[in-house]
């Protein structure tokens, strides 16, 4: 084997660099620690945690921690087995979730569950987080324990203390219920105040998470 066949060959090698696991790495506004040794790819700029690891964006609140993640700088984050925190206290967990540098939107999916100091045992097709305007999106087959729940999509704000119910909805909570079959109803959870259709001045900060 001649000199020049030897360094093509070992050229992409060169390219996939075993780092400590104590070097931490930073991705947009996230800090993050690997649980385990992490590979850089020189040429493609992705970082892979194999074994998973923490990442906090301490200006808006998340932290999450994943059983195995990967990364390219400017562009997106993805992780499987999360765990996500946010700063009004909701608990987010997932099979999957990606993030998009450049947008601030966390999208989650597989196995969803979220709960917060509003509602509790919350499931849906999917999740949607908008870090930036502290939103939190779900929808598809959404269901709550506490309150008892279904809906076709739900929008929290204000750190929890506001929720938007999509319908058809059905919601039962201590000795009162409602209901509405019709698509495109709403009804505006506000502490222990529900408000059934909302006026246009309530829906407003919503307006840009309702599709």
């Amino acid at each position: 084997m001649n000199r020049v066949t030897m360094i093509r060959r070992l050229l992409p090698l060169a390219f996939l660099l075993p780092l400590s696991s104590s070097l931490a790495s930073t991705f947009g506004a996230f800090q993050i620690t690997p649980k385990g040794n992490q590979k850089i790819n020189l040429e493609t700029g992705l970082t892979e945690l194999p074994s998973g690891g923490t990442a906090v964006d301490s200006k808006n609140g998340l932290t999450l921690v994943a059983r195995r993640m990967s990364f390219k700088s400017g562009e997106t984050l993805s992780a499987s087995g999360v765990t996500l925190t946010i700063k009004d206290g909701g608990a987010l967990v997932a099979d999957t979730v990606t993030f998009d540098q450049r947008t601030g939107l966390l999208k989650a999916s597989g196995h969803l569950s979220f709960k917060n100091a509003q509602i509790s045992g919350l499931s849906a097709d999917s999740v949607q987080i908008y870090s930036v305007q502290s939103a939190v999106v779900a929808s598809g087959n959404v269901k709550a324990r506490t309150p008892t729940l279904k809906a076709s999509s739900i929008v929290v704000l204000g750190a929890g203390k506001q929720i938007l119910v999509n319908g058809p909805y059905t919601l039962s909570s201590k000795n009162i219920s409602y209901a509405n079959a019709r698509q495109g109803s709403h009804l505006l959870l506000s502490g222990d105040v529900a408000t059934a259709r909302p006026p246009a001045s309530l829906l407003k900060p919503f307006t840009p998470f309702l599709k």
